[in-house]
């Protein structure tokens, strides 16, 4: 703008306006786009809030078709199942599965446990299934023999199939312990 022969204050004045249309010219351009932007979210809105409240009836109407015999057998089977846990509960100590753990794997020996499981089958009874290996037939019928001196009232089951092998042989015994 050197070239004109504007006096400096009106070609200041005149530059300041030009900058001031720019900068309008940008803002509406910015605001087209805030309005196209707002415009092209409109309809994922519209289909977001439907499939809402689709959603919302679909759970309103399973709440409706609910059968109540259904939930009150239901209800009656869970308190059936809490007073059958309250009574073995309260009939078996819970001392009592880990002193019989701490026996069996105190005079273990050579013999290497992988696995309990214990069973309580009726109020006068205990089941456990120790599963393992062992070294040699001599310390898996050891073994046998400690578990049965542990009480007058276990018997303990080894199967004939488990002593068919000499070395490092899998086995599962079944211990029935009879309670007072």
């Amino acid at each position: 703008m050197n070239h004109t022969f504007l006096p400096n204050l009106e070609r200041d004045n005149l530059v300041r306006e030009y900058r001031i249309r720019a900068l309008i010219v940008l803002l509406f351009f910015v605001s087209v786009g805030f309005v196209v932007g707002i415009g092209s979210l409109f309809p994922a809105y519209i289909y977001a809030s439907l499939e809402e409240n689709i959603q919302l009836r679909q759970v309103s109407d399973l709440r409706k078709t609910s059968d109540d015999a259904t939930v009150t057998s239901i209800g009656r089977q869970l308190s059936v199942s809490s007073t059958l846990l309250n009574t073995v509960s309260s009939g078996v100590s819970t001392d009592f599965y880990s002193s019989m753990i701490k026996s069996i794997v105190s005079i273990r020996e050579n013999i290497k446990l992988t696995s309990f499981v214990l069973e309580h089958p009726s109020t006068n009874t205990v089941t456990v299934v120790v599963s393992g290996t062992a070294l040699t037939r001599n310390d898996l019928l050891a073994f046998k023999a400690r578990l049965q001196s542990l009480s007058n009232k276990i018997s303990v089951d080894l199967p004939l199939s488990t002593l068919a092998q000499d070395l490092n042989i899998p086995f599962s015994i079944q211990i029935n312990d009879i309670l007072q």
